[in-house]
């Protein structure tokens, strides 16, 4: 039996000021409950920045007072002009809702809101949302395997979904037998709208990083951060490759410019790489055995 591995890195939408149509990951329902409100944004990164794009666009009245994120390198400094806090903070200033900026963090962050007292939509809102990509992904795919490809009967694995099914939803139609894994649970947990015949997993790793044990204080400098993609585009082909699969298709998706001053900075490891591998940031990888 044919086996088929799907992995569409995410892609993070570039917003523009005169294309209001791409803030399509902003579920706009919830903002009218943040109007003349005083806000604090979960997350210091580019889902909040745009959210200030948003924001001034639509002219809204939204008073964003703070920025809280659990990078600690963070705290103390500011983002557009508006103060880094750390989560512990969040008692003792004053705010009328946490908006959580994150898409893919969303469910470990709920959590973490929770666990300190605060609940859904009393407390904090999630605005962030997964636009739809599930039928352009299919067609990557589709373009990537022979013509008039059968999936019916096919063994088909998606690996980081990040908590959207709806790829999966696609193959299952077409009668395929699908198994989704990722590292979180993104509130899927027991989730009764998963449809019959797809297996999600989780917490599956499938990183395999080539470092030693306790060569890095990783897990004290991520905790509470949520991190996506802590392998290379080049990294994932080359596991691929090492389980044996064959790749029909694989393709970088986007690039952030590295020089040879911020490479000589890297860990050991990445030195072997080329500035090109590092520049990688997100990937189509299609392969099969």
């Amino acid at each position: 039996m044919e086996f088929i591995i799907a992995l569409a890195a995410a892609e993070f939408l570039v917003m523009r000021k005169s294309q209001l149509n791409n803030y399509d990951w902003i579920n706009t329902e919830n903002l009218a409950a943040l109007v003349n409100q005083k806000v604090i944004l979960f997350g210091a990164g580019k889902g909040s920045e745009e959210f200030f794009d948003f924001v001034e666009d639509e002219n809204l009245e939204i008073n964003v007072t703070a920025i809280t994120d659990n990078d600690i390198s963070l705290w103390g400094k500011s983002l557009l002009n508006t103060p880094i806090i750390p989560p512990a903070d969040l008692s003792a200033v004053n705010w009328d809702k946490i908006v959580v900026t994150s898409v893919s963090g969303r469910g470990p962050i709920s959590m973490q809101l929770e666990e300190m007292g605060f609940s859904k939509e009393k407390d904090y809102l999630l605005v962030g949302r997964y636009p739809s990509k599930a039928k352009e992904n299919f067609a990557k795919l589709c373009e990537a395997l022979p013509y008039k490809y059968f999936f019916a009967g096919k063994d088909c694995l998606h690996i980081g979904p990040g908590g959207n099914l709806e790829f999966e939803s696609i193959l299952n139609q077409r009668t395929a037998n699908v198994t989704s894994i990722d590292k979180y649970s993104f509130g899927m947990r027991d989730a009764p709208g998963i449809p019959h015949g797809i297996n999600y997993l989780f917490p599956v790793d499938v990183e395999a990083l080539p470092m030693d044990d306790n060569s890095e204080d990783w897990r004290s400098l991520s905790k509470r951060k949520f991190y996506q993609k802590r392998l290379m585009p080049c990294q994932w082909r080359d596991l691929a490759k090492q389980q044996g699969l064959t790749i029909q298709r694989y393709g970088v998706l986007n690039h952030h410019a590295i020089t040879n001053e911020m490479k000589a900075s890297f860990h050991s490891d990445f030195q072997e790489y080329s500035l090109e591998q590092l520049e990688a940031v997100d990937c189509l990888l299609v392969a099969s055995k």
